[in-house]
């Protein structure tokens, strides 16, 4: 098998975008994207967080998910590194989003004081 025929296999098989938990805004702007990425777009609310590492570990074993967008605060830092790990063998891009803004130095002093 060819490499092109590989390459264009891998892409059909990554196919749905996923975001979890999106807010509001971030709901507005999947809502504005051009129909043809909006309609690979799977929104997932889950109820309970405990069971939620062991969603996404089959959705990203299925091979059918391109990409995953969610809050940092979903899972811990230990999940998110194994979710990480397993997205890198399965070539899904995880976007990890933070509502909380970094702190830089002087947001830091500020709170010295």
């Amino acid at each position: 098998m060819n490499t092109l025929q590989k390459t264009n296999e891998s892409q059909s098989m990554h196919y749905w975008m996923l975001w979890v938990s999106p807010t509001p805004q971030q709901t507005k702007e999947i809502r504005n994207l051009p129909e043809t990425q909006r309609s690979k777009v799977l929104m997932l609310h889950p109820k309970d967080l405990n069971k939620l590492q062991g969603t996404l570990n089959i959705a990203i074993s299925s091979g059918l998910y391109q990409s995953i967008t969610m809050e940092k605060i979903l899972l811990s830092q230990h999940q998110r590194h194994q979710i990480q790990a397993l997205a890198a063998r399965h070539n899904t891009v995880i976007t990890w989003l933070s509502t909380k803004p970094s702190l830089n130095s002087a947001s830091q002093l500020s709170l010295i004081y």
